[in-house]
């Protein structure tokens, strides 16, 4: 039986390592692992660096002996993108395997774990939790995406490539996070590289989610609005919706609240009133946006806004 070791975690996910055959040398210490005497003793064929933005985290493993890498949710579904620069075997909440070529890229939702077993290899993930990067109509199966088949992809994996041992200060942390929830967002939504032909509905229904997610904060926004910006009935734009286990009405609030949401962890709106961000965000009633938030996000906007945040492009641990 593997003999795993912790290498990172956060408030949503737990990442851990197995090697193939263990030794009696400490891992490797680069600032986001336990330090030597904290740690098991395991082999120190791994290293891994991280950054924590407020709710997306990126983790970069350089893996020089193959083994297991298992993530753990903490709580709530997680949203997985990985690329691996060697062909790699995925097993997504106990099902059965899947190997995926060298730097394809592999997205999907965990909900009890995935282990990844692989080579020697260098492997960046990107994880966030599920709600705040997909509605819970969008139900993407675990899918491997060829390199350079899926804009969406590989801009989230340069992007994040990027950004791995970097300090950022709150403001560009804010607007990476934005950045890369939205590349996730995109992606999970289409669900088809791009040299792939999706038919005219699933096209139409990426550009509305696209849509709402651009003019949401507007008042005058609602669904009578997105069937006429896009020339469609309201009936069939209600089906479009149903189908996928919500309504158009259900999606336009999820998203204000995000965006509320958004705006509230901003620093750049500390002495903003809560009220002003829920009308800039598109309510008319604070009462109703305080609880429409409480009831998505399991707190009030105000203790949200109070929770220590830290830094918020600090490594995980």
């Amino acid at each position: 039986m593997e003999e795993f070791l912790q290498i990172s975690q956060s408030q949503y996910f737990s990442i851990e390592w197995a090697a193939d055959s263990l030794t009696n040398t400490p891992l490797r210490h680069d600032g986001t692992v336990p330090p030597p005497g904290k740690a098991k003793s395991v082999n120190d064929e791994l290293t891994s660096c991280s950054i924590a933005l407020q709710d997306v985290i990126i983790v970069y493993a350089k893996i020089e002996r193959s083994g297991i890498l298992r993530i753990v949710p903490r709580g709530r579904p997680v949203t997985l993108a990985a690329r691996i620069s060697e062909s790699s075997n995925l097993r997504w909440d106990h099902a059965e395997p899947l190997d995926t070529g060298a730097n394809d890229v592999s997205l999907g939702t965990i909900r009890a774990t995935v282990e990844i077993r692989l080579p020697p290899a260098e492997a960046t993930f990107v994880l966030a939790p599920s709600d705040l990067v997909a509605q819970p109509e969008v139900r993407l199966p675990p899918t491997h995406v060829p390199a350079g088949t899926h804009p969406a992809l590989d801009v989230l994996m340069a992007q994040a490539s990027t950004l791995v041992g970097r300090r950022l200060t709150p403001t560009l942390a804010q607007v990476c996070e934005a950045s890369l929830r939205g590349l996730l967002t995109v992606a999970l939504a289409g669900g088809t590289p791009a040299k792939a032909r999706p038919d005219a509905p699933d096209r139409l229904y990426r550009e509305v989610l696209l849509d709402i997610a651009a003019n949401c904060g507007r008042h005058d926004y609602g669904v009578v609005q997105v069937a006429q910006r896009h020339k469609i009935n309201v009936r069939t734009l209600q089906k479009m919706f149903q189908k996928r286990g919500t309504t158009l009405k259900e999606h336009i609030t999820a998203s204000r609240l995000q965006l509320a949401r958004d705006a509230l962890l901003d620093p750049a709106n500390a002495d903003k009133k809560v009220s002003d961000i829920a009308f800039e965000a598109g309510f008319n009633d604070v009462n109703t946006f305080n609880r429409l938030f409480r009831k998505r996000f399991g707190r009030t906007p105000s203790a949200l806004r109070a929770q220590p945040s830290g830094s918020p492009a600090e490594p995980a641990a």
